[in-house]
């Protein structure tokens, strides 16, 4: 993997870290106390704010943390990286856009190509 992958990498899922937080409603402080609590049974050692704030400004990626994350955010590491869309297939069963719904097939294909353009290097 090269270094303009790593960043690109680590900016991701620092974004992604920020939304998946702000959508709790949660301050950095509040979601690490949270994630320790939740997670001391699997942590090896206690994340810190310190240590958190630059995963989420995609300064360092979380490798030792990542996979806590996903798990505490109920997602995948692929959704974290950038790599997956957040939503499994199967728990999408209609979409409406401009007044009309796409079901079944049509939307299959229409989020396995969403999912391809995602996966596109720019």
């Amino acid at each position: 993997m090269s270094t303009s992958d790593d960043d690109r990498y680590k900016k991701k899922v620092g974004e992604n870290l920020r939304t998946l937080r702000n959508e709790m409603d949660l301050t950095q402080e509040e979601f690490v106390e949270i994630f320790n609590r939740k997670m001391k049974e699997k942590l090896k050692k206690t994340l810190s704010r310190g240590s958190y704030g630059p995963y989420e400004k995609g300064l360092r990626y979380p490798k030792k943390y990542i996979k806590l994350f996903a798990e505490f955010y109920g997602v995948t590491v692929g959704y974290l990286q950038g790599k997956e869309l957040r939503y499994d297939l199967a728990d999408i069963e209609k979409l409406t856009l401009n007044g009309r719904e796409l079901s079944g097939k049509k939307l299959e294909n229409a989020l396995k190509y969403i999912e391809f353009l995602l996966a596109d290097d720019d």
